[in-house]
């Protein structure tokens, strides 16, 4: 809702998917930091910049323009260049008449978080979808009641929904649902019958092996499967006489700098003996520039976007060569194209001009 205050175009737009896979959270939360980023007036790191693109075993910052695993030590900072912008930004935001930066006083009933001070936030009136909780209300549309106090529960209801999802719609506690699903690292989770809210979940030990080529750490599917192994991740740099795959086969090394990076297809000696696989699809390639896709081909980040991959890729020097090189070994079949196209445009003028012409006369 933008009551009382001007939409703004000001936004950023995040997937959970890449290459149809899922993102691991240690990524997705990443690129939500880099679209805020964007957001409070940040441009992309320069590649050029060592300090601000420094690379290596503590990575890149967040505002990196290609790809990130999300688990390295700068992966969660911003760098200097970036504090620099966004210091103008928010200096400026903070001086404004609108104090954008005021700590909030009070709870905002109506935007469907439950705050201190609230028993329920079901949002605005058009918006609630449900009879547990009493809604924000716009000035002259209360419903009648006088017990009517927006944002808590209606008279007799031992619950609402938007308090957690172990409450029904009857406004009643739920019994043994599930509401927390098994991901791979954590066990499911039941309601109790004693809270609207989802117990917490039992995670299971860290670097326990999940999704085939991750490991859980914290709860989460987001480590490397060498973290099982006692090894770090890396990237495998391809060669000139390496297959095209070479970039996205699943890399391991041994702690430290310095070390060796080794396909997974390498690492076949015990205590060692790490499965042989390729990255999975949106996994980081070719030191951060790119990801895999399905073909386990690392595909390069264009950070201007896809307008400007496009562009390229149609107006590049070697396509318009690979077209030149086209039209003169098959000059007859654009001599029918243009042909074809003076026989339409012939056909469409002497459907036109007698028309007129009568008309004329």
């Amino acid at each position: 809702h933008y009551r009382g205050s001007l939409k703004s175009l000001n936004t950023g737009i995040v997937t959970l998917l890449n290459y149809g896979k899922r993102v691991p959270p240690a990524v997705s939360h990443v690129t939500l930091a880099h679209e805020i980023g964007h957001n409070f007036g940040s441009p992309h790191d320069p590649e050029l910049d060592r300090v601000c693109t420094p690379g290596g075993d503590d990575g890149n910052y967040i505002m990196f323009a290609r790809a990130t695993s999300g688990d390295k030590k700068n992966n969660h900072q911003f760098s200097p260049c970036s504090l620099k912008a966004i210091n103008g930004v928010l200096t400026a935001k903070a001086r404004g008449p609108k104090g954008c930066f005021t700590e909030p006083t009070a709870s905002v009933c109506g935007n469907g978080v439950v705050e201190e001070g609230e028993e329920c936030d079901c949002g605005w009136e058009e918006d609630c979808q449900e009879e547990c909780c009493f809604p924000m209300r716009t000035a002259g549309s209360g419903s009648g009641d006088p017990n009517e106090r927006p944002c808590t529960l209606r008279p007799f209801r031992v619950c609402s929904p938007s308090q957690g999802p172990c409450c029904t719609h009857d406004c009643q506690l739920k019994l043994r649902d599930a509401c927390r699903d098994d991901n791979g690292c954590r066990d499911p989770a039941y309601c109790d019958g004693f809270r609207p809210t989802c117990p917490p979940s039992v995670n299971k030990p860290n670097k326990t092996i999940c999704n085939e080529e991750f490991v859980c750490f914290k709860g989460e599917c987001t480590g490397s499967i060498c973290l099982a192994y006692g090894l770090e991740s890396c990237q495998c740099k391809r060669g000139p006489l390496d297959p095209p795959t070479k970039a996205c086969e699943l890399c391991c090394k041994l702690p430290g700098h310095d070390q060796p990076c080794l396909s997974s297809f390498d690492w076949n000696v015990p205590p060692y003996d790490v499965p042989d696989m390729y990255a999975k699809a949106g996994t980081p390639c070719d030191d951060y520039s790119g990801y895999c896709d399905v073909f386990q081909k690392c595909r390069e980040v264009d950070p201007s976007g896809p307008l400007a991959t496009l562009r390229k890729l149609i107006l590049s020097e070697e396509s318009i060569a690979t077209l030149r090189k086209w039209v003169q070994t098959h000059w007859y079949g654009v001599l029918f194209i243009v042909l074809g196209f003076a026989s339409i445009l012939v056909s469409s003028l002497s459907d036109f001009l007698p028309s007129r012409l009568c008309r004329a006369g």
